[in-house]
């Protein structure tokens, strides 16, 4: 049960998170992409 709840709290919190941050996030792992490309890995 206790784990159930702490699930349930990180999931709410990465929610809130990533609608929070999305586009952010988009832009900031669109310049990972780009740096990996550029670096050639």
């Amino acid at each position: 049960m206790k784990m159930l709840k702490l699930y349930i709290t990180i999931r709410f919190f990465s929610l809130i998170t990533f609608s929070f941050d999305q586009v952010t996030s988009i832009q900031y792992n669109f310049q990972i992409i780009n740096n990996f490309c550029f670096f050639g890995i």
